[in-house]
């Protein structure tokens, strides 16, 4: 197969994606043999980083390409990044062909939502005094012991087939 024709047949996979995880999540396929124009599939990326087909790659995706971070491995997942004043959780899929790296799918989620959701908890949590609790101490709220130990013994009795 082709270094060409394995990016077509990852092509499909970006809309699939975007469509799949929701408009929160911008994905995007790379031609690594072009790196100033090295985007050849996006989805949702006007709404995220505004990137489009023809961007270039960032200078992290040149960075795990110049530290041959994908030798090794076929993906990383859940790393950090940012666009416009919003923090993403990204993902990278490497494409290779043979030994060699020709393409990389992205997959970047923006966490806006649940950040504020996170907020709103925490505010939620204060307002009605529900704050983390002290973890020196742990009470266990289960029955004791002593009180549950005659009915364990008769029900092991009665298991055994054994007469008290």
């Amino acid at each position: 197969m082709t270094d060409e024709e394995l990016l077509e047949s990852y092509r499909a996979m970006v809309p699939f994606l975007a469509e799949l995880v929701g408009p929160h999540c911008e994905v995007l396929l790379h031609d690594v043999m072009h790196p100033e124009a090295s985007v050849v599939a996006v989805a949702n990326g006007a709404q995220h980083s505004g990137r489009h087909v023809g961007s270039p790659l960032t200078d992290y995706a040149q960075s795990m390409m110049r530290d041959r971070m994908w030798e090794g491995r076929d993906y990383l997942a859940n790393y950090t990044g940012s666009s416009k004043g919003k923090n993403y959780v990204c993902s990278t899929y490497f494409l290779k062909n043979g030994t060699r790296l020709v393409g990389m799918l992205c997959v970047n989620r923006d966490m806006t939502a649940l950040v504020q959701a996170e907020k709103s908890l925490a505010v939620l949590r204060a307002q009605c005094n529900l704050l983390l609790p002290d973890q020196s101490v742990q009470e266990v709220l289960d029955e004791p012991v002593s009180s549950l130990l005659g009915s364990m013994i008769d029900k092991a009795i009665r298991e055994t087939c054994a007469s008290p």
